[in-house]
């Protein structure tokens, strides 16, 4: 009796922690840094785009030889600064 009592508060404990963890994103789980390519796909813009905002230092990537890296840390605050309003005209 005690067996099933423990086993049934041990499943509803399990299901509860399930429901309260938030879904993380699959495209940044793990990554501590990416690449122009992978940022593009995650952050679903423009290759282009962004290496525009590294030429004008809106996005600043450390570098492996000569490949850009972005850290997740740096991907975030990038996308913080971006505007809350789409601009007008």
């Amino acid at each position: 009796m005690t067996g099933d009592i423990e086993s049934i508060i041990r499943r509803i404990i399990r299901e509860e922690l399930t429901r309260a963890k938030p879904e993380a994103e699959p495209e940044l789980d793990g990554k501590r840094a990416f690449s122009v390519q992978s940022m593009s796909e995650a952050y679903e813009v423009s290759v282009s785009y962004l290496r525009d905002d590294i030429a004008t230092g809106k996005l600043r990537p450390r570098y492996l030889g000569r490949k850009p890296l972005i850290s997740r840390t740096e991907a975030e605050r990038w996308f913080t600064a971006l505007p809350d309003e789409r601009p007008a005209g």
